[in-house]
């Protein structure tokens, strides 16, 4: 995520940095809102998998595939269409590197 908002700076400046922020939370909000999560165990859930970044990587991976589940089975309107960018981002900022950085061989 520091080269999606290194980029997002180079191109922006300092409004780069406020919309990095802006995507951040809307992408942290966007499965749970789709999960039909009360906001008082939303903000529990953000807050503990921040404290616990490798449990929360797992924990965001089983939140982003249940909530896709859940939105194949919702009816098509802007709010999906929202959802599923969100998913594209979060595949291609979040989930694929942390795959990569997973399973990429340690330079010892």
């Amino acid at each position: 995520m520091k080269n999606f908002k290194g980029t997002l700076q180079g191109l922006f400046g300092g409004f780069g940095i406020v919309l990095y922020y802006l995507v951040s939370l809307i992408m942290c909000i966007m499965p749970l809102t789709a999960l039909n999560f009360p906001v008082w165990s939303a903000l529990l859930f953000i807050i503990i998998t921040q404290v616990f970044p490798v449990i929360g990587g797992f924990a965001w991976i089983v939140v982003w595939g249940w909530s896709f589940i859940v939105m194949l089975h919702a009816p098509f309107c802007a709010y999906t269409i929202a959802y599923f960018v969100c998913f594209l981002l979060y595949l291609l900022f979040f989930f694929i590197p942390f795959l990569l950085r997973l399973f990429s061989p340690s330079k010892e």
